[in-house]
């Protein structure tokens, strides 16, 4: 990389910095560095694409990214002003963020999981967000500098424990083969992204509630999707279930709101736990395909011979 590009890169994401510290002055929070942590790891492969590739079509594509990335994570937030920019701004406890139990049990017209403007909002960019990481990943999977991960499926298995043996003999009970085989491979997903990042997983957690994440749509639900949001719905009814069967109420609640939690496109890490994040990372991965290029082909392939897609045969 020449020192010229070098710098340029440094420059780039100092002004990042400071845009970000100038809304956090202004909002007094700290929202957007976690919506930044992706970005700034990702400015690590870029500097190493730089290096392995030349050109200006590349030079282009970087240029897009530091379009599409650092003006719309920094500068559109000063244009939603007044009650809403006050709301989106406004960082929520964890536990009564989007999609939690709390958040489900808020009463009035935004009750049952119905979303305010602001969430509205959040939704979108969490959206955009596993979009612009997507559009990363396959940018550097095309230069070879994405580098799969895989792991042997025997040592993805959910350990044999007294919850998992319930989670998954209730999902057996009210959900379809293809319901079944999407939660399964949720999942797997889950578990191979965590591995890509080094991350620890507490499996028991993540096959809960993987294996139960859309339990709102199963059998015997007591609302329909329309009248109420089927992840509020299936967050309270794994709730019901598990502390009936005598779980701890502490692990039941970190499945419960990580079930109602994927209900963002992107589930913060950091903030609500790793099995939130990989719950909702593994649901994306099987549903539209995000993150697919981080999983070794083997492992793919054996995820998808062990749970095809398709309807229930």
């Amino acid at each position: 990389m020449s020192f010229t590009a070098e710098r340029g890169i440094e420059a780039w994401a100092i002004k990042i910095c400071c845009r970000t510290n100038l809304i956090e002055a202004r909002c007094g929070v700290s929202v957007l560095p976690e919506h930044l942590h992706d970005l700034v790891e990702c400015l690590v492969f870029v500097k190493f694409a730089w290096t392995a590739t030349s050109g200006s079509s590349f030079h282009f594509l970087l240029n897009r990214i530091k379009r599409s990335t650092c003006l719309f994570l920094c500068d559109t937030v000063h244009k939603n002003g007044g009650r809403l920019m006050d709301s989106f701004c406004v960082s929520p406890e964890p536990k009564s963020a989007m999609g939690t139990l709390t958040w489900g049990r808020r009463k009035g017209p935004f009750g049952q999981g119905r979303l305010k403007a602001a969430e509205k909002l959040k939704l979108v960019v969490s959206l955009g967000r596993i979009s612009a990481l997507e559009a990363i990943d396959t940018i550097l999977d095309k230069a070879g500098l994405l580098k799969a991960y895989g792991a042997d499926f025997e040592g993805l298995v959910p350990p044999q424990t007294p919850l998992v043996r319930d989670a998954l003999a209730f999902a057996d009970e009210v959900q379809g083969m293809e319901l079944m085989r999407h939660s399964w491979r949720t999942y797997y997903w889950g578990m191979l992204l965590g591995g890509y990042r080094g991350l620890e997983i507490d499996s028991e957690i993540l096959f809960a509630a993987s294996i139960l994440h859309d339990v709102g749509l199963a059998r015997g639900r007591t609302s329909e999707p329309g009248d109420c949001c089927f992840v509020v719905s299936g967050a309270e009814r794994c709730t019901h279930h598990l502390v009936g069967k005598g779980h701890d109420r502490a692990k039941v609640r970190k499945v419960a709101d990580a079930i109602g939690l994927h209900l963002n496109a992107y589930v913060s890490a950091r903030v609500h736990g790793i099995e939130a994040h990989l719950l909702s990372r593994g649901a994306m991965c099987d549903v539209f395909g995000m993150g697919r290029r981080r999983i070794a082909a083997s492992s793919r392939g054996r995820i998808d011979a062990e749970y095809p897609t398709g309807p229930d045969q």
